[in-house]
């Protein structure tokens, strides 16, 4: 029964995100629509973040001496600076083991 539900979960799974490449060009969203998803990447992006960042393990707020907080306040400050993402993404990783190593 297990293995019935792993496969039947593993094809619907497949078969839902493989259909879109498949669908033909008829279906059309509306502008009201696209221009409300236009805004999902950005919203799920920064809940994602800012769980990994603000929160401890518990799930309460975490923000003195949270070296994952000051890392990405620098990496945001070096992006917006240098407006480079190697460089953004080198800064914020050697600041996180800095940070980490210190506090």
């Amino acid at each position: 029964m297990t293995w019935i539900i792993i496969i039947s979960s593993g094809i619907s799974t497949f078969i839902s995100r493989f259909s879109f490449f498949f669908l033909p060009n008829k279906f059309f969203l509306p502008k009201w629509a696209v221009n409300l998803l236009s805004y999902v990447p950005t919203a799920v992006l920064s809940s994602i973040i800012i769980s990994n960042v603000m929160l401890d393990t518990s799930g309460d707020i975490f923000i003195y001496f949270n070296e994952k907080l000051y890392a990405s306040i620098i990496a945001i400050l070096i992006s917006l600076i240098f407006n480079n993402i190697f460089m953004t993404i080198l800064v914020g990783m050697m600041s996180m083991w800095f940070l980490n190593y210190i506090i």
